[in-house]
């Protein structure tokens, strides 16, 4: 090298670019390495928490399925139950038609029912195996069901043999009543006994799904910390690479006005450096550094041409490439270079012109980019999985970014959403320019939204809620809503917003289903009891004398027999709103289970006649007479009668105290036909 005029590589009017970095105290290579080491372990622990999300979600899976097969198995035991109760019902009105009008279609009739009933048993039986409550049930039913139906097919073949008068008269002595009285209490403990079960089985379900959708999630937040881990520890690689370079450029300044300094600085170089004749392409120096990566000596390395170190196939366009940067001052790109063990690796390549011993010649410099490149490879892959996972999620996922003034939180930048996030907020997800999450959802600040991501940030701690939603703002009228702060991200927030509106109106239907009689709609024995349980309290501490009414219809059997089930459910159903109409709006009326209803009248300071069961009864009364007036007016058979037992609520009194003794009143008035108070 010439040393007697400043090499042509360092020129004083044109300083080098930061591309050009030749750094005075060389990093320990130890360092850098620990640094791509923690990065390339960030992007491990990423796909690990993949791969356990999915391993996590069979198990969720494996398990809401085991809970839907135990859910719809409950559901079949009760249609069977159900349809064991009507195959019995059809038989008695098959053997009542036969022996009113004759018709032979009634034994048809009551053949299919006598088959359907054995045959509805059989599969409860087969059905109810693992519970030996229910095998109990089944026992006594399958002994009683198959009597009644003998005894209705006894009259049925008196009848046909001509004695229609005796069968008749059997018919009269109520024989077999005990029978189908038995066989409905039975069917009806056995269905209460499915139906408890099908509540403990749906919540075993909403515990599975809600343990798979915080598995999901809590996978989900840990692999998209450990990815950010992962870009923050290659995002520091870079700088220290960018100051590496800067420090290079630097000790090359400083070491251009002498030639020893020049040799010192290229021998020490820690990454491998070459000066080739621009003309021949041959090596005219190499450093240490190029000797001991790429494997071959120095004196190797001076019998070769630059295009010996790369590929056969690249060797033409790094020639046309080589001769064609001419006099400019940098260039720089990116190769393939060949090593002596054959292996093949991706650099980039920084030459500067300068003169060596009079020839125009290049110096370069080469950086093996080959891992940060296939790091760079991994991480895109990584966040196209992510985006498309992100894409395809039925949860809303957003990315805030607080904006700030004064130092308050004023609104949120959104960084990202996804398609169900622009869904569920109502807003379109393609805003062009800067988006803003009051911009895009105006309902953020007085829902509560706002102040929930301020809180977050404020504290740094996730937050979890599961709130209503404006009416007619967004199409979910509940949503689960989860905040939590991306690590390594300042001001920023990671926003996952569930729609649950089904799970809550199922919820509410299933509360409704479990305290509701489905027949009349009036509160079931368990509606009443969790109905008016502070209510009895207050009443028995306070001394009020509020009023418990039993009441059962007269006769209800007569129009069952005389007009069918049919009608005898519409019976039921034309009391229970006389009921409703005659009792004021915060009385508890409920139905207890057959031709029974129970009735709970909270005492007022000003309603005298409403804390009286005497005065009560007659209101009953009067509103059943008007009723059987205007059924009488539409043709109705029958007179809808009662007979009501009531008491009032005593000190210490429990609900079931009060309808046992307001029971053992009606029983005592039922020969009188009338009202008795129990004492």
């Amino acid at each position: 090298m010439n040393p007697s005029s400043p090499p042509p590589d360092f020129p004083s009017s044109e300083p080098l670019p930061p591309s050009w970095a030749v750094p005075r105290a060389v990093p320990r290579p130890g360092l850098r390495w620990r640094g791509w080491r923690g990065a390339m372990a960030g992007l491990a622990a990423s796909a690990a928490m993949v791969g356990l999300a999915g391993w996590i979600a069979m198990g969720d899976i494996a398990r809401i399925d085991d809970a839907n097969a135990w859910v719809r198995h409950t559901r079949e035991v009760l249609a069977v139950t159900a349809a064991t109760g009507t195959a019995v019902d059809r038989a008695e009105t098959a053997q009542r038609g036969y022996l009113l009008v004759g018709d032979p279609a009634y034994l048809h009739a009551g053949a299919n029912a006598d088959r359907a009933a054995i045959g509805a048993l059989a599969d409860l039986r087969r059905r109810t195996t693992d519970n030996a409550a229910q095998q109990h049930r089944l026992d006594t039913l399958e002994r009683v069901v198959p009597r009644r139906l003998a005894g209705l097919a006894h009259t049925v073949a008196l009848a046909r043999a001509g004695a229609r008068d005796s069968a008749v008269a059997i018919v009269r002595t109520h024989a077999g009543l005990a029978d189908a009285d038995t066989i409905r209490a039975l069917l009806d403990r056995f269905a209460a006994e499915e139906q408890r079960l099908l509540l403990a089985r749906m919540t075993v379900h909403d515990a599975s799904t809600r343990a798979a959708r915080t598995h999901t999630v809590l996978a989900l937040a840990l692999a998209l910390a450990t990815a950010a881990w992962a870009v923050v520890l290659l995002g520091r690689l870079v700088r220290r690479q960018v100051a590496r370079r800067e420090s290079m450029r630097a000790a090359l300044l400083t070491s251009a006005a002498s030639e020893t300094r020049y040799r010192a600085l290229f021998t020490a170089l820690p990454r491998p450096a070459w000066v080739y004749d621009v003309e021949t392409l041959r090596f005219l120096a190499v450093n240490p550094a190029a000797t001991a990566q790429y494997g071959w000596s120095e004196e190797e390395f001076l019998a070769r041409r630059i295009t010996d170190v790369r590929p056969p196939e690249d060797a033409e366009r790094v020639t046309a490439s080589a001769r064609g940067a001419g006099s400019s001052v940098i260039t720089a790109g990116q190769w393939r270079h060949r090593w002596r063990d054959g292996q093949v690796r991706d650099v980039l390549v920084t030459t500067h012109a300068l003169d060596y011993a009079g020839r125009a010649a290049r110096l370069a410099v080469v950086d093996d980019i080959t891992e940060r490149l296939a790091s760079e490879r991994a991480l895109r892959g990584r966040d196209a999985r992510f985006r498309a996972a992100m894409a395809g999620m039925r949860d809303a996922f957003l990315l805030l970014r607080a904006v700030r003034i004064g130092g308050e939180v004023h609104d949120f930048e959104v960084l990202e959403l996804n398609a169900s996030g622009a869904r569920l907020l109502g807003a379109p997800r393609a805003a062009g320019g800067a988006r803003t999450l009051l911009g895009l959802y105006p309902d953020a600040g007085s829902s509560g939204f706002l102040a929930i991501g301020r809180r977050v940030l404020a504290d740094g701690r996730p937050f979890e809620d599961e709130r209503r939603t404006s009416a007619g703002r967004t199409p979910a009228e509940w949503v689960r809503l989860q905040a939590f702060p991306l690590e390594g991200e300042e001001d920023t927030l990671v926003v996952i917003v569930r729609d649950i509106t089904a799970r809550k109106r199922a919820e509410v239907r299933l509360r409704e289903e479990a305290h509701r009689d489905p027949l009349t709609g009036l509160l079931n024995r368990r509606g009443l009891e969790e109905g008016v349980r502070r209510r009895l309290q207050e009443a028995a501490v306070s001394g009020q004398p509020d009023v418990v009414l039993y009441l059962d219809l007269d006769d209800f059997k007569g129009i069952n027999d005389a007009f069918g089930h049919g009608e005898g459910d519409e019976a039921l159903r034309t009391v229970a709103s006389v009921l409703r109409r005659t009792m004021r709006a915060g009385d508890a009326i409920a139905r207890l289970g057959g031709d029974e209803f129970a009735i709970y009248a909270p005492a007022g300071p000003d309603a005298v006649a409403w804390r009286d069961v005497n005065l009560l009864t007659q209101r009953i009364h009067e509103a059943l007479d008007a009723e059987n007036a205007r059924g009488e007016a539409n043709g109705r058979g029958y007179a809808l009668r009662s007979t009501v037992g009531g008491t009032t609520v005593r000190a210490g009194d429990t609900l079931a105290a009060a309808l046992a003794r307001a029971d053992n009143a009606l029983y005592a008035a039922k020969p009188g036909g009338g009202t008795r108070r129990a004492g």
